[in-house]
């Protein structure tokens, strides 16, 4: 059933109107059918209770092949739970491969605190004559990141 967008309502200190209680349905309703579903299916099933968290990081330009970018979640995720993350990177500049691989604090998956991304140069060094300067990341980037959890 579609239904029309979301409106506020305002109760009255009196009884409530036929009007207001089919908008506080249609909002039920609306909620119900804009609420994003999720599963976890990973060492705990579940499908409600579930967060999802998104963010960008900046990292800057580094004379290696790699840089470690590190993520807090600030307490948005549960003690125990290991989210699911999936990142990429944006260079700052065309033409640039990065490849992002995920660890933990100290660790080797993500947590509820948070996560490593190491984001590494995919360029060919052969492509520049042998100068290996052409396989640093040179220039800084974009993390882009989402990660699920409860």
């Amino acid at each position: 059933m579609a239904v029309s967008q979301f409106q506020p309502v305002t109760i009255p200190s009196g009884p409530a109107s036929k009007e207001i209680l089919r908008t506080m349905v249609n909002n039920d309703q609306w909620l119900f059918e804009n609420t994003p579903r999720l599963k976890y299916a990973g060492e705990v099933q579940k499908s409600d209770g579930l967060r999802i968290a998104a963010g960008r990081a900046i990292y800057p330009a580094a004379t290696a092949d790699r840089i470690d970018v590190p993520v807090f979640f600030g307490g948005f995720f549960s003690v125990g739970c290991l989210p699911v993350i999936t990142a990429t990177s944006q260079p700052l500049l065309l033409g640039y491969r990065r490849l992002v691989t995920v660890r933990g604090h100290g660790t080797a998956s993500p947590d509820n605190r948070g996560f490593i991304a190491h984001v590494t140069s995919q360029e060919d060094p052969n492509q520049s004559g042998g100068d290996a300067s052409y396989t640093w990341i040179n220039n800084g980037g974009v993390l882009h990141w989402i990660a699920v959890g409860w």
